[in-house]
C-alpha cells in the first residue's frame, strides 16, 4: 500500500503508547467523495482501522448525503464495524427519504432502519408520519424519546401491523425506536 506508511504508523504508534488499554483508530481523508479510492484502506483494513470516518459526507446535502451514507453503511455490512459521521461543516436540514414513509413533509422525519428488526425515526420539529413495518414479523416495542428532556416513555407493545402511524406528543425533538 504505496503511500500509507505514514497513516498505518500513526496508528500503530497510538496503539503502542496506549500500554494495553484498547483503543481504536481511523483515518479522515481529505477527498469529499468517499468513493474516491484514497478510502479504501479505511475501510478494506479494519485490522488497522476499528471504525470508519465518513465525516467528509458532511460536505454533502439532502438526499445526496443520505444515500452516500447509506452505501458506506452497505460497504462495512460484511465486516461491521462503527461507522462515524460527527463533524459538521456545513448545517444542512436536507431531506431524506426513506421509501419505508408515506405521508411525510419535506424535512419531517428521517429513518434508520434494519427492515424486521427495528426503525429509528427522528423529528425535529414534532409531527405525524405513516411507517411501513411489514417485514416486522414478530412483536415489537415501541418507545418514544422526548429529546429536550432525556426522557423515554415507558415501552408499548405492538404486533400485526403492517403501516404505523408515528404522532409526536408534541413539537419539539423527538426520537421513535420500534424494535
Amino acid at each position: 500500500m504505496r503511500g500509507l506508511k505514514r497513516e498505518y504508523k500513526w496508528s500503530e504508534y497510538i496503539k503502542a503508547k496506549a500500554a494495553g488499554v484498547m483503543v481504536h483508530t481511523t483515518e479522515m481523508w481529505g477527498k469529499c467523495d468517499l468513493a474516491h479510492p484514497q478510502y479504501n484502506p479505511t475501510f478494506d483494513h479494519p485490522e488497522t482501522y476499528s471504525f470508519v470516518d465518513i465525516s467528509q459526507n458532511n460536505h454533502q446535502k439532502g438526499q445526496t448525503h443520505w444515500d452516500n451514507a447509506q452505501r458506506q453503511r452497505a460497504r462495512i455490512a460484511d465486516n461491521v464495524r462503527p461507522l462515524n459521521g460527527v463533524k459538521i461543516y456545513e448545517a444542512d436540514t436536507g431531506r431524506f427519504d426513506n421509501d419505508l414513509f408515506s405521508d411525510r413533509k419535506p424535512n419531517e422525519a428521517y429513518c434508520l432502519a434494519n427492515p424486521g428488526t427495528e426503525y429509528a425515526v427522528y423529528f425535529p420539529d414534532g409531527g405525524e408520519v405513516t411507517l411501513n413495518i411489514e417485514a416486522m414479523k414478530k412483536p415489537a416495542t415501541v418507545r418514544w424519546l422526548d429529546i429536550m428532556k432525556c426522557q423515554w416513555s415507558s415501552p408499548k407493545r405492538i404486533e400485526g401491523q403492517s403501516k404505523m402511524v408515528l404522532r409526536c406528543p408534541s413539537q419539539d425533538y423527538w426520537a421513535v425506536l420500534i424494535q
